[in-house]
């Protein structure tokens, strides 16, 4: 095995990976997402469960720190996604539209601080535990996938990239996608279980089931305790 190569602890197998050939991806972890009043609150609340969902997706902010804390020290190229549309909407389709509104949450609305999912109001900046270092990419996305109209294949390639990890909201919609996205342009991917969430505990574990069932279509799952111990050799020494 190459000196720069280190062992994770994964499922169904272990992953090896190079440090500086691997980026940690932080998912969608912005205020609209993850804070009361923001898109997700509004909509989960006109189903009953606003306060629930949101505990539910703040659950990976402390495992995302330590992960962000291991990459850095380690020096991986950490990414931001961020769900987020032109002040005109027009970037949004109009099936997006049509289902925001039909759940109660219509993209652009005015809410308690500031227009759901626009970019530059409140709901799309990054959470205050996490903000990114001003060297890392913060990728504004109008789809559910990082990689629909955005720089992030070439970004990655240009930076020699073959590795993601995962962290982020939400397991079943954003991660998903672009971690799909991501095999199907041919990147190793490995997911943190206790560094993603979904609004729904049984839609999470969903995903972990399928990834168990079928790596070679998802890819592998690990946890944040196992990345961090893989690169804090690299960190100690960088």
């Amino acid at each position: 095995m190459s000196e720069d190569l280190v062992t994770m602890n994964a499922e169904p197998w272990e992953l090896e990976f190079d440090p500086s050939t691997t980026a940690l991806m932080v998912i969608d972890m912005q205020n609209d997402f993850t804070l009361a009043g923001g898109y997700c609150h509004q909509y989960m609340e006109a189903r009953g469960m606003g306060d629930d969902a949101i505990a539910t997706l703040r659950t990976p902010i402390e495992p995302i720190q330590r992960c962000l804390e291991a990459a850095r020290g380690a020096g991986m190229k950490v990414i931001y996604t961020i769900e987020s549309h032109w002040a005109d909407l027009s970037d949004a389709g109009p099936s997006k539209m049509d289902g925001t509104i039909r759940v109660g949450a219509p993209i652009g609305a005015q809410g308690p601080h500031g227009r759901n999912l626009v970019r530059g109001d409140w709901g799309t900046e990054v959470i205050d535990e996490l903000k990114p270092l001003p060297d890392e990419h913060v990728l504004h996305k109008a789809g559910k996938g990082g990689f629909v109209a955005t720089d992030l294949d070439l970004i990655l390639r240009s930076a020699g990239i073959t590795h993601l990890v995962f962290t982020g909201i939400t397991s079943d919609c954003c991660v998903l996608f672009t971690r799909q996205g991501a095999r199907d342009r041919g990147y190793h991917t490995v997911q943190l279980y206790d560094a993603c969430a979904a609004s729904v505990q049984e839609n999470h574990d969903a995903i972990y089931n399928m990834i168990r069932t079928h790596p070679e279509a998802f890819g592998l799952m690990g946890t944040s305790e196992a990345f961090v111990n893989a690169v804090a050799p690299v960190a100690a020494h960088a």
